[in-house]
């Protein structure tokens, strides 16, 4: 693994590391991400370099898929920062049953409506930075999992009962 540590960011993201954690549509990531880069000025930063993520993430890249299932995109591409997210939606749907009608419950449409824009917009860039994140921590921990989606799945169906459960 030290050899990828290396290597710019534009070879990293045409690397079999890449390749193998993505498993699907790698070349249209790929493509994303050469794009991102081309706007940003990280296109000759090592992969390994101070200030990378911020470089990445100063410029927009939309995604669709992201934009339109945000925390179940991110835990089955295995973005770091998921289950902080997840969190967060959880209390926001229990603030808004707590407080029916009120600011709290609408808001929580707003929230709800920002966090899509916010992971249509960076979730491309999340996705590279999670993966420079993986190459560091560990590798053997890459790639898309149905497996992990569907736990993260099974996880919501189990909170929303027991919440369900404990409302009754």
């Amino acid at each position: 693994m030290s050899g990828y540590s290396e290597l710019t960011l534009d070879q990293f993201i045409h690397s079999t590391f890449v390749e193998t954690a993505l498993a699907r549509n790698v070349s249209r990531y790929v493509a994303k991400w050469e794009a991102l880069l081309a706007k940003s000025s990280a296109q000759g930063l090592s992969a390994t370099a101070p200030g990378t993520f911020q470089a990445i993430t100063r410029h927009i890249s939309w995604n669709w898929a992201a934009f339109f299932f945000g925390v179940f995109w991110g835990l089955y591409r295995g973005v770091n920062h998921q289950w902080a997210v997840f969190a967060f939606v959880i209390v926001n749907i229990l603030l808004g049953e707590a407080f029916p009608g009120s600011f709290i419950d609408k808001a929580g449409y707003i929230v709800s409506f920002a966090m899509a824009v916010l992971y249509g917009c960076y979730g491309n860039a999340w996705l590279l930075a999670s993966l420079l994140s993986k190459l560091h921590d560990n590798p053997a921990l890459i790639g898309p999992s149905p497996t992990r989606l569907f736990l993260a799945i099974g996880r919501f169906i189990f909170i929303m009962a027991l919440l369900v459960a404990a409302e009754t």
